[in-house]
């Protein structure tokens, strides 16, 4: 049974794209601005992701690039609808796409799955990127003997042509 009470808190999910022409902090501001639309309206932020700034599949307003956020919310479907209305009259909001997770089998699962898989994957890019950089230090090490060696061959070398040189001289007297 659906719930058909229109103030019912239900889940959504919404992922806009603002133009590549704001810098980072003017980004971050306008997801505060949207979540603050929601807020204002009674949803509560669950969960909030920033992806970056991406390549668009096709052109958007002659735009190639966008950055790239999710909110998910939990409140009642005018708060959506108020959002919707304020980001379409927007220049910071080039898209937008929200959909109602709470009635979609798996769809809250499948968000979680999305969560934890991301958290996993930057966990072994992390892990990768130290183990890259233990090598690195590793190579850098090995050189540097190697290098130290060389030196001190050189130096030793050095201090036997002095000393073969200094006994050649003793020997001429």
């Amino acid at each position: 049974m659906t719930n058909t009470n229109p103030k019912a808190a239900r889940i959504f999910e919404t992922v806009f794209i603002s133009p590549p022409t704001l810098n980072e902090s003017e980004f971050e501001s306008v997801v505060t601005d949207v979540s603050g639309h929601y807020r204002d309206n009674g949803a509560e932020i669950r969960r909030t992701e920033n992806w970056g700034r991406k390549r668009l599949a096709y052109t958007i307003k002659k735009h190639q690039d966008g950055w790239y956020a999710l909110l998910q919310v939990e409140g009642p479907g005018a708060a959506v609808a108020e959002v919707e209305r304020r980001m379409r009259i927007s220049d910071k909001v080039l898209r937008w796409q929200t959909v109602r997770l709470d009635d979609t089998t798996g769809a809250l699962e499948a968000a979680e799955e999305r969560v934890e898989r991301m958290a996993r994957e930057a966990e072994e890019r992390a892990q990768r990127e130290a183990e890259r950089a233990a090598r690195e230090a590793e190579r850098a090490k090995a050189e540097a003997e190697r290098a130290a060696a060389g030196e001190a061959a050189e130096a030793a070398e050095a201090a036997e042509a002095a000393d073969d040189a200094q006994a050649g001289d003793g020997e001429e007297e």
